[in-house]
């Protein structure tokens, strides 16, 4: 049935199937019911903090530590695309259902970032990152990781092409796709300098 699908269908069937197996993946490892890791308990309130107020200037709970000034939520995106899930299903379980989809997502995205830079074999690649038990506890703690590795991927992912195809790196959606990772990454999680230090790596490699 597959060989007689267009070529775009078929990748669109092949993504949904990734996509799908890794919902599946991630929702049966998901501790459903609480937390394994207590930062998850910070992004919840945060997001279901903002999804009344809007978005926090100031943290006033911290006033007895260091850092009761100088409040920034550097991890904004995260809570705000946390919101809709805490909104229909509620703080923790909606937490943990944005988990399973952005752990899901950022598989998602890696296959597709493997089947791009043209990787033989790419579900064999992306089956042995969702099978790793280092990377499955670090995805399923309903934290910003995926949403980071996301952009770590995808960031890196655009170095290689465009080091592959250097005669388009000229065009103004490379410099943009650039500029929406690099921002995406810095709104997302504190550790957005990681993907220039990957994309550095890569540069070396290539020289």
């Amino acid at each position: 049935i597959l060989e007689r699908m267009p070529l775009r269908l078929r990748s669109f069937v092949a993504y949904l199937v990734v996509w799908i197996l890794s919902l599946g993946w991630f929702a049966f490892f998901q501790s459903w019911g609480g937390f394994n890791d207590p930062d998850a308990f910070y992004h919840a309130k945060i997001a279901s903090v903002m999804s009344v107020q809007g978005p926090l200037h100031a943290f006033p709970w911290l006033d007895l530590t260091l850092f009761d000034k100088g409040f920034s939520d550097h991890h904004l995106l995260f809570h705000l695309l946390l919101i809709p899930f805490i909104r229909w299903w509620g703080m923790l379980p909606g937490t943990q259902i944005a988990a399973v989809a952005f752990a899901a997502t950022f598989i998602l995205v890696l296959y597709a970032c493997l089947r791009r830079l043209s990787l033989q074999h790419p579900e064999v690649w992306t089956a042995l990152a969702a099978l790793s038990s280092p990377l499955l506890v670090r995805l399923s703690l309903a934290k910003a990781s995926p949403l980071a590795l996301v952009w770590f991927v995808l960031g890196v992912a655009l170095m290689l092409h465009a080091l592959s195809h250097p005669e388009r790196t000229k065009r103004w959606p490379w410099i943009l796709g650039g500029c929406v990772i690099g921002c995406g990454y810095a709104l997302s999680h504190g550790g957005w300098v990681i993907v220039l230090i990957g994309q550095g790596v890569v540069l070396m490699g290539a020289a």
